[in-house]
């Protein structure tokens, strides 16, 4: 699904391989777990709520979490481990590290309130608030994860995706017209932040493939990937000043997975890589190469180095 996010308009959607035999929309209908592509919410959450700043000096250590009278702690995607240095919190997102979304879970203390703040960005669907919903333990789809994104973009107001603006009849007459809904939900401050936290994930982290493989380093993108368990769901969800494109690959039912080589970097990648080829190619979208994001007034600093000493 890509959405333009100041308009809301849907400028492409593919809700399955072929209607003559899957007939089924997995891009509106479908919920699936969405893995790491929940950490920028909770990263904003950080910025927003908890007042920290990109450059926040956390460890990286193994965080242990008490809830409801039981103890969680997730591991590291791939078997990462933990060496106790300190990287500035963005290092956190550039490198999807579980640990650290972890950490700010720990922080914010109450997972109701984070459940609330997420659904204010734009996802409607139910999220259980429980401290693993930092790691995407929740369901969504393609198109309400387009939507969330685009507040990101759109300098915090969240617009709501339409398909059709107007329906005429056959004399041109119009019956109806449709608007999309707005609301503010995020200041122009913490909506950049979080952009160019994400725009780490491309030049430094998890989507450098979107450069090497694909030719953007030219290109302002913003981008995360996302994995569930066992290689069943592979996300990812990309940015650009004026499209914003969320890619889900995954079978049918949750049975049906790859073995191995199956994250969001290999599979869901790629076929936004080339869709967002073709966009520029093409140009009939208004979508350039040399689009570039609203900036916001207060630039976050990002003077600190991926290592640093201890607070």
């Amino acid at each position: 699904v890509a959405i333009d996010p100041e308009t809301g308009y849907v400028r492409a959607y593919v809700g399955g391989p072929d209607y003559r035999f899957f007939k089924y929309d997995a891009a509106t209908q479908t919920k699936r777990q969405i893995g790491s592509t929940a950490k920028p919410f909770i990263y904003s959450y950080a910025i927003d709520v908890l007042g920290l700043s990109p450059c926040k000096p956390v460890p990286n250590n193994r965080v242990t979490i008490k809830y409801a009278g039981s103890k969680w702690s997730p591991k590291e995607a791939g078997g990462g481990g933990y060496d106790g240095t300190y990287h500035p919190l963005y290092w956190g997102l550039m490198k999807s590290r579980n640990n650290y979304s972890a950490w700010i879970m720990k922080q914010a203390k109450n997972p109701e309130k984070v459940a609330k703040y997420i659904h204010q960005v734009g996802i409607r669907s139910w999220i259980e608030p429980v401290p693993s919903l930092c790691l995407g333990s929740y369901d969504s789809n393609p198109f309400e994860m387009a939507g969330a994104y685009s507040t990101f973009v759109n300098q915090g107001v969240r617009i709501d995706p339409i398909f059709v603006t107007r329906i005429e009849d056959s004399q041109g007459n119009v019956l109806a017209t449709f608007t999309p809904k707005t609301s503010d939900v995020l200041s122009k401050r913490v909506a950049y932040t979080m952009i160019t936290m994400m725009q780490r994930v491309v030049t430094m982290g998890t989507a450098r493939r979107m450069i090497y493989e694909f030719g953007f380093s030219d290109v302002e993108i913003a981008a995360k990937t996302g994995t569930t368990n066992d290689n069943v769901d592979a996300w990812f969800m990309c940015a650009t000043p004026n499209l914003v494109i969320g890619t889900w690959v995954g079978g049918e039912e949750n049975t049906i997975r790859f073995l191995r080589s199956a994250d969001g970097s290999r599979i869901a990648l790629p076929i936004t890589g080339k869709f967002l080829s073709k966009v520029y190619k093409d140009g009939s979208l208004g979508v350039e190469r040399t689009d570039r994001f609203k900036r916001s007034d207060e630039v976050p600093d990002y003077s600190c180095s991926e290592n640093m000493e201890s607070v």
